[in-house]
């Protein structure tokens, strides 16, 4: 409860949850993730050192602009959708972003608000200090309403799905993500991947909130151009949308992972066409 109040989360009787089974524990310090073959707990202490060159990182690249071409991060807001860990969060926040940290997964972003609480305690003037992690599935929580609630106009949507490799038309049952560190294996035995239905629904989420956006009041009065949406993939995935639907502007590859950018100019933004007529 006092996680939730202190980042402004729904009410939600979390006694009961645990009741329920959750797989959460908690050792007087600090939560962890149980369930899997060992107990997974979120900080941040591992990242310190590339955190001090956050700008060599690949999703600050992503985000932010190429090197030598990039904005500064200070002032750019970045909305992470599918925060998991938050660790890339932390690696744009310690480049001066904003960041808000959608997690859908409770017991994920329990242990995740709790990191950046601690963080934020200890640090105050850390990178913790421009984290704010949230709870709720972004395919159904992220509206105009919700972003303009925080007071901050977004510059980038971030998403990091853990998807399937491939075309996309397989049983899914050979899955590779982004999280591929020892250290982030039991994140995945405790969350479903979204699969590639569910990904079009969050990135058309993050496009038309994008859209609406733009056609804010306070959008016209902070004077950006247009908004990214950032998706992360597998060097071998397929593009998160049918390039005919939406190509994206440009794409930053590495050896096993890509970036998908695509810029939103505010006066060319148009409504997506889904598959399902939508």
């Amino acid at each position: 409860e006092e996680l939730g109040a202190r980042f402004g989360w729904p009410e939600r009787d979390w006694a009961a949850w645990a009741a329920g089974g959750g797989p959460l524990a908690y050792d007087g310090q600090r939560f962890a993730l149980i369930g899997g073959e060992r107990p997974v707990q979120v900080g941040f202490d591992g990242l310190a050192r590339r955190a001090k060159q956050p700008f060599n990182e690949a999703v600050v690249k992503a985000c932010l602009g190429a090197k030598g071409k990039r904005d500064r991060g200070e002032g750019v807001v970045v909305w992470d959708l599918t925060a998991g860990l938050g660790r890339d969060s932390y690696l744009l926040a310690s480049a001066g972003c904003t960041c808000f940290l959608l997690e859908r997964e409770p017991a994920v972003a329990l242990a995740l608000a709790d990191a950046v609480a601690r963080l934020q305690d200890a640090a105050p003037a850390s990178a913790a200090a421009r984290m704010t992690p949230l709870l709720g599935d972004a395919a159904a929580a992220l509206v105009p309403e919700a972003v303009a609630a925080t007071g901050a106009v977004p510059d980038v949507f971030y998403l990091d799905p853990m998807f399937p490799v491939g075309d996309g038309k397989g049983d899914g049952k050979k899955q590779h993500g982004a999280l591929a560190k020892k250290e982030m294996q039991g994140l995945r035995e405790l969350t479903v991947p979204a699969d590639m239905a569910e990904q079009e629904q969050l990135f058309a989420a993050a496009h038309a909130c994008a859209g609406g956006v733009m056609a804010s009041a306070a959008w016209a009065a902070s004077g950006k151009a247009g908004v990214k949406v950032v998706v992360k993939r597998h060097k071998n995935s397929p593009l998160i949308l049918p390039r005919e639907q939406l190509a994206p502007s440009y794409d930053l590859k590495l050896s096993t992972n890509r970036f998908d950018v695509y810029y939103l100019p505010a006066g060319a933004w148009k409504p997506l066409s889904m598959a399902d007529g939508t």
